[in-house]
């Protein structure tokens, strides 16, 4: 071949370890269970998504190990032409619980639908950003309900003023009926122990919470004892660790079934997750608190409906309630130059994740082999390489041919876990080496994981870019990629903006430069071979290096082997 080659040169192939971030939580993934373990300076706190709840029990495993388990839950209402539903729990205990949908009558014919769940070690907790809760358990042995002989429902419930020890400003009540005894429904709810129509604390914490079941408008008038587990919270926002939340009592507007959902309270960011309830009861037939549409944390909202059972008669409308919420999140985020939105505040990609604790490693997308969660984008200077993040991707760049060109085809392996939508963007004119990098229409490529070796579980897709008509040679400077995946094309086919699920990366690469440094390189021919030798000053991402040359025959740079030399 030495009589094809008139010039050789060392090009080196390098590979960068780049940011990573973490997935979660969009509601169109199809795990089971996912749990996210919410970081705690006293106590334990976990918050659980299950999808597709029905009639029938199933038990649900816990990522902590507690003393004593108390349990919240917010059904998820899809659509108004689903039946009305409570969740029911049972047989909590160190590890698992029991959780089922109950149709108000007592029927099974229920819509699978999501139900969301917060699990907390009984008794006085702290969350890592200093927010104080409490989790509480009371028997109760009363019932309230629309009929019942006597007060229906002022004077009923427990008084359990006595037994919180912290002292809140903004006291936020989430509560649930946590055992299954009677097998007639029941709800909790909760009030100041004066006026149904006030929530706990309604004129300040001395003002007290009674906490209670109701059987709304059910002709079956008495229930077997119950023990109801129930919540406060100090109301407002933080950051535990790597994950947010937000809580608060809402505003008395949200209405019912048949009038026209969704009521949404405006939240600080989007999430997703969240538990709400009812506080107070405005209405006379009892009612219960659920989230509601297919999405109910989209854009900074969470939506939400009251229903009522359909026993004495078929309505689902209401008068205004109130719900207290608790709303989560964990998301990845991206490293790039902030020229690209990475920051937040900036519309960079931010992907809430969904899977953290799966019973199921399959249910989980993501680039490389695992994933990581920030509070925010951490972008890197201009210039300076994307490791901000500690992302496990490794993909690797391969270096273009020298004579490389607008309109030429530039592929890049990329592993991959899940049946997901994958985009990446490459700054092919450098825009960033001004601080104003973009990443264009142009300069993306996206494919289906379910067309690539793997077909959708986990293995390896082939982006291919083709470099657009302004693609700039640099020799000096470095330039940067963005790489998305997700369950929801719309959210990762833009290099911006929100995804529910899946995992952003960033990586530098210094496309057209070698990313070492030569101080001797030497070649000879030596029979019918050329022998070359280098010695280098410095390396950067070095994993080996590739010969090509300058074939005399057609002028166009090749190849010279396909293994790396190291």
């Amino acid at each position: 071949m030495s009589n094809l080659i008139s010039h050789i040169q060392c090009r080196k192939a390098w590979s960068l370890v780049a940011n990573l971030a973490l997935l979660f939580s969009g509601l169109l993934l199809l795990a089971p269970v996912y749990a996210l373990i919410i970081p705690t300076n006293a106590g334990q706190l976990e918050a659980i998504t299950i999808r597709s709840v029905d009639g029938n029990w199933q038990t649900i495993s816990l990522e902590n190990t507690y003393t004593s388990s108390v349990v919240v839950c917010t059904h998820n209402l899809a659509a108004v032409t689903d039946n009305p539903a409570v969740v029911r729990v049972r047989n909590t205990g160190a590890s698992s619980f029991e959780v089922r949908l109950q149709e108000p009558r007592n029927s099974t014919n229920v819509t699978p639908a999501n139900v969301y769940c917060l699990v907390a070690e009984e008794g006085a907790n702290e969350l890592a950003d200093g927010t104080q809760f409490e989790a509480r358990t009371q028997l109760s042995d009363d019932v309230a309900g629309n009929g019942i002989p006597g007060p229906d429902w002022n004077g009923r419930g427990e008084n359990v003023s006595a037994q919180l020890t912290n002292v809140y400003t903004n006291p936020v009540v989430l509560g649930q009926v946590m055992t299954f005894n009677d097998p007639n429904f029941s709800v909790f709810w909760s009030y100041d122990c004066e006026n149904k129509n006030n929530p706990p604390f309604n004129s300040g914490f001395a003002d007290g919470i009674c906490i209670g079941k109701h059987l709304g408008e059910d002709s079956i008038q008495t229930r077997a004892d119950e023990t109801l587990g129930y919540f406060v919270i100090e109301g407002g926002l933080g950051a535990s660790g790597t994950v947010k939340h937000e809580s608060a009592l809402g505003p008395d507007n949200v209405l019912g079934v048949t009038d026209s959902p969704p009521y949404n309270y405006n939240l600080g960011q989007t999430y997703n997750f969240g538990v709400a309830v009812m506080e107070a009861m405005d209405g006379g037939n009892g009612g219960f608190g659920n989230l509601f549409g297919s999405n109910p944390f989209a854009s900074s909202l969470l939506a939400l409906v009251i229903d009522e059972d359909q026993i004495s008669d078929a309505e689902r409308n209401r008068t205004t309630d109130q719900l207290g919420f608790w709303v989560f999140k964990e998301s990845d985020y991206g490293d790039a130059p902030d020229s690209y939105s990475t920051l937040e505040a900036s519309g960079g990609p931010e992907h809430l994740i969904q899977s953290g604790f799966s019973v199921s490693a399959s249910d989980d997308i993501f680039i490389g082999s695992s994933s990581t969660s920030e509070l925010d984008g951490n972008p890197v200077a201009e210039g300076s390489p994307a490791t901000n993040d500690t992302d496990d991707g490794s993909i690797v760049f391969p270096f273009a041919p020298p004579d490389f060109s607008a309109g030429d085809n530039y592929t890049i392996s990329v592993p991959y876990t899940g049946d997901a939508r994958l985009c990446g963007w490459i700054d092919f004119d450098y825009n960033g080496q001004a601080g104003d990098g973009t990443f264009d229409i142009d300069e993306r490529s996206c494919i289906d994981t379910s067309s690539c070796a793997g077909g959708g579980t986990t293995g390896t897709c082939d982006l291919t870019f083709v470099a657009p008509a302004d693609f700039i040679h640099n020799d000096t400077e470095i330039t940067y990629a963005r790489f998305r995946i997700g369950p929801n094309a719309v959210e990762v086919e833009t290099p911006t903006g929100i995804a529910f699920g899946g995992e952003v990366e960033d990586y530098e690469i210094p496309i057209d430069t070698l990313p070492v440094t030569l101080s001797q390189f030497h070649s000879e021919h030596s029979g019918n071979r050329i022998e070359v030798s280098w010695t280098t000053g410095s390396e950067l991402f070095n994993v080996g290096f590739q010969l090509w040359g300058l074939d005399g025959a057609d002028g166009e740079w090749k190849k010279l082997h396909n293994w790396l030399v190291k």
